[in-house]
C-alpha cells in the first residue's frame, strides 16, 4: 500500500497521494492551508485526510458497483 502525508509548515498546505488497488488507481489531493491562521496546518491534514477517506471507501466499497466520479467528488468535499 502506497500512503504519503506531507505538510509545508511554512504555507501551511497539505497533499496526500493513497493507493487504492482495487480500482487500480492513486487518488491524490492538495488542500491549502489556513495562511497566518494558527493551526492552518493541522486543518489542511484534516480536510485532505477526510475528502482522501471519502474518496477511498466509496472506490472501495462492496456495495457501490458503478461509481459516479463527479458525485463521488463533490461529496468528499463537503465531508471535508
Amino acid at each position: 500500500d502506497f500512503h504519503r502525508l506531507h505538510i509545508s509548515n511554512r504555507f501551511q498546505d497539505c497533499f496526500i497521494i493513497e493507493s487504492c488497488p482495487v480500482r487500480s488507481c492513486l487518488i491524490a489531493a492538495l488542500c491549502d492551508g489556513m495562511g497566518g491562521e494558527n493551526a492552518g496546518e493541522i486543518a489542511s491534514a484534516v480536510a485532505n485526510k477526510a475528502f482522501v477517506s471519502y474518496i477511498y471507501d466509496r472506490l472501495t466499497s462492496r456495495t457501490i458497483k458503478n461509481v459516479n466520479y463527479e458525485e463521488v467528488v463533490t461529496n468528499a468535499c463537503a465531508e471535508a
